[in-house]
């Protein structure tokens, strides 16, 4: 059976909570985190996305360029990141790219 692991973003870091509690990215401002089955994310001030494989340190994984981001979901398909403005990317090899479609989604101008 899992152990219940809880994640809370705050301005001032990240709490965990559950068996073990501890702190995590301390003094950083968590704007989003998003759970897969290896693992978290979590975005990091809107601009860097940071990664946690089971119970393994935070790691930076890539920086958010362009409209700050503000959400997390993770898909069969991977993450996707919602910024600002309305624009969706997705983490493809360590990097965050545009997602195209989406831009040119009929009817978005009037967003």
């Amino acid at each position: 059976m899992e152990t219940l692991r809880v994640l809370v973003g705050t301005t001032e870091g990240l709490q965990e909570l559950g068996a073990t509690e501890r702190r995590a990215l301390e003094g950083q401002e968590i704007t989003a985190l998003a759970r897969d089955r290896d693992g978290w994310w979590a975005l990091v001030g809107g601009r860097t996305l940071c990664r946690a494989a089971g119970d393994a340190a935070w790691l930076d994984v890539a920086t958010v360029a362009g409209a700050e981001a503000t959400c997390l979901v993770a898909t069969p398909a991977g993450l996707l990141v919602g910024t600002a403005g309305a624009h969706l990317l997705r983490l493809d090899d360590g990097a965050l790219v545009s997602i195209e479609a989406f831009e040119r989604i009929e009817g978005r101008a009037a967003w």
